[in-house]
């Protein structure tokens, strides 16, 4: 029998069948040819299958989920399928150069503390054609409690979702938590940086495409900033808990901070005239923060509807 290969590449997709061919092409192009491509179809109802099937390379695999189980469960999906002894996610539309697996790979051999790598990217306006370069100021391997400390004080992520983990990461931490929906790869990155080096590729090896117009995440959602809040919350608990147990700062620090990152959102739709998802916010939020910051949110809706 052949042995598995090293890595599994898993691509969760979902009606994508305008872009996936593409990106596909860039994935068969890899100059690090020992990997596997499981493509998770979360029951698409375009040709997606279609496109997928019309490549012939044994080194793909595509499963089509019986009913749609929404990120991140069709992830964990293709992670449970997955046989290689590391794991990247690729996503449906962006596109890879071609020694992208290769240095990935390499990071991880010459950097036997490190639980996962991420690289610098291209990030490409659709519309306008505009390529902005990403690169971060890390080294190839920064200590795991650093990267989680920067993570802590930011409410933006620096990593990308795109990243290749150790297989033994993924069995020791779990996969990805469901109640964070889109963006559960934040909590994955505090999660593994806190047990975990992390590593780097300065090199940009990934252009991102700026999601369609119609994209269900390329729209505002109150659930995502709301999401982002729990997921500092429970992993800086954590983080005082095993490392700093008579710590003040989550008792008298994170509130604040969580109710400035609200009020800020609110402003900002408030300066866009944003009525609607000003209102959103009250209900989403309502019983979530704070009486003066509910009481601002109440007032920039009605004085936003008075304009």
């Amino acid at each position: 029998m052949s042995s598995p290969p090293r890595v599994s590449i898993c691509m969760p997709t979902y009606n994508r069948a305008a872009f996936i061919r593409q990106t596909l092409e860039t994935v068969l192009r890899q100059t690090y040819a020992d990997f596997e491509l499981i493509v998770s179809d979360d029951n698409s109802s375009d040709e997606t299958h279609e496109v997928v099937c019309s490549f012939n390379d044994s080194r793909i695999r595509y499963y089509r989920n019986a009913s749609n189980l929404r990120m991140p469960e069709n992830l964990n999906g293709a992670i449970r399928r997955a046989v290689g002894e590391h794991i990247v996610v690729f996503h449906d539309h962006d596109l890879y150069e071609p020694t992208l697996i290769e240095e990935m790979v390499g990071v991880l051999d010459r950097n036997p503390g490190v639980g996962f790598v991420h690289t610098g990217l291209f990030w490409v306006n659709t519309e306008t054609g505009k390529k902005t370069r990403i690169v971060g100021p890390w080294s190839e391997q920064t200590r795991g409690m650093q990267i989680f400390k920067e993570l802590l004080r930011r409410w933006d992520c620096p990593i990308c979702a795109l990243t290749m983990v150790r297989r033994t990461c993924y069995d020791a931490i779990g996969l990805y938590d469901p109640q964070f929906g889109f963006i559960s790869d934040v909590d994955m990155w505090m999660r593994l940086s806190m047990k975990y080096d992390v590593g780097y590729v300065a090199t940009p090896l990934i252009t991102c495409l700026e999601r369609e117009k119609d994209h269900e995440f390329a729209k505002f959602n109150w659930h995502i900033p709301w999401n982002n809040v729990l997921i500092h919350e429970i992993n800086l608990k954590r983080y005082c808990s095993q490392y700093l147990p008579s710590s003040q700062y989550y008792k008298y620090r994170f509130p604040i901070k969580k109710e400035l990152f609200l009020i800020k959102i609110m402003l900002y739709l408030f300066y866009k005239r944003d009525a609607e998802n000003i209102f959103q916010g009250i209900q989403v939020l309502q019983d979530k923060c704070n009486f003066l910051t509910y009481t601002s949110f109440t007032i920039m809706y009605w004085l936003n509807a008075k304009v």
